[in-house]
């Protein structure tokens, strides 16, 4: 059996076989030398292996520069404040008015000033007796004053009257007595306006019975208004017959206003006087009367002890005949002083 031939051995390089793990093993291959240029050969000492290494200075750590003195440290950067939003410029709180009173109030004497409400049956005189008060207006809600030569301003709606009012508060008139005639179709002006409104035909057709305090509610805010611009308020009403029913006590006849039972309800309770124009019997015959105090058939009353009834026997000089008896009550309130 013949053997293989025999391997040639490798030659060794020029220089010897490189050591293992250095740059020319072949295994690990070494980047390729960048030429030389003459600036490198300028550089470079004349013995590489005596060259200092010089190494680059580490970095000097940040710190704030060092406080002055005593002084404050300077503040760090800060990003730029934002600029604030514009306000926009305020009005300055008008100052309160003073409600509370540094004493009693005076009590209102002056008859032009009192609130009045004057009923009785047709063709009494009771616009005559209303027309003698002093600077008198009436507001005309009905016909009636033919006979009678006296301011007037026909009123036919409620808008109206609203009108009317608003020139009585503006002043620059002269009038110091207002005359309501009659307060039965005013109230009817209030109550047909409010239902427009609400379009309803009937106090009823709103809910939970809203319809009558609703033009009740109007009715009193205006007229409350009215009383509070410096003049003296007259309502004119008629008269007639109401079977009263009491829940435990007989029922008896009286003579009550026609205007509204809600109209009455605000009236008898907001005027001064309350009073029944009528005719009576004397020993010369029949003569006006004027209740002034209630009886067992008359709604009437004042707030100042005003004799039962006064007779008026002229026509001419109603007003200046219950004036001097209204001044004696107030004399008689004040001890003599009216």
């Amino acid at each position: 059996m013949s053997s293989a031939p025999a391997r040639a051995p490798r030659r060794a390089p020029a220089g010897g076989w490189p050591q293992t793990g250095s740059a020319a093993d072949p295994q690990v291959t070494a980047p390729p030398k960048a030429a030389e240029t003459p600036l490198d050969s300028a550089l470079a000492p004349e013995n590489p292996a005596q060259a200092p290494v010089e190494e680059a200075p580490a970095p000097a750590p940040r710190s704030l520069p060092p406080a002055t003195g005593n002084g404050p440290r300077p503040a760090p950067r800060t990003s730029a404040p934002r600029a604030a939003a514009a306000t926009p410029p305020t009005t300055p709180a008008p100052s309160r008015r003073r409600l509370l009173p540094d004493g009693p109030t005076d009590p209102v004497t002056d008859l032009a000033l009192q609130k009045i409400f004057l009923y009785g049956r047709g063709k009494i005189g009771k616009s005559t007796f209303a027309a003698q008060f002093p600077d008198v207006v009436i507001a005309r809600c009905e016909d009636g004053l033919n006979a009678l030569r006296v301011a007037q301003v026909p009123i036919d709606d409620w808008a109206t009257f609203i009108e009317f009012c608003g020139e009585i508060k503006a002043g620059g008139h002269g009038y110091r007595t207002v005359v309501v005639d009659t307060v039965d179709i005013l109230y009817g002006f209030c109550k047909k306006a409010v239902l427009d409104k609400y379009k309803v035909t009937h106090e009823s057709d709103l809910d939970w019975g809203k319809g009558w305090s609703v033009v009740s509610d109007e009715f009193q805010i205006v007229l409350s208004h009215l009383a509070l611009q410096g003049v003296g308020l007259v309502f004119i009403s008629h008269s007639e017959l109401s079977t009263i029913k009491p829940k435990n006590a007989p029922e008896y006849t009286r003579i009550v206003p026609t205007c509204s039972k809600k109209a009455w309800e605000f009236l008898s309770g907001f005027v001064d006087h309350i009073l029944f124009l009528d005719t009576a019997q004397t020993q010369n015959g029949e003569s006006r009367a004027l209740y002034c105090a209630p009886t067992e058939l008359v709604e009437a009353g004042s707030r100042w002890s005003m004799p039962p009834a006064l007779w008026l026997p002229n026509e001419s000089t109603m007003y200046a005949d219950f004036a001097k008896e209204y001044d004696a009550a107030v004399a008689r309130r004040f001890g003599g002083v009216a």
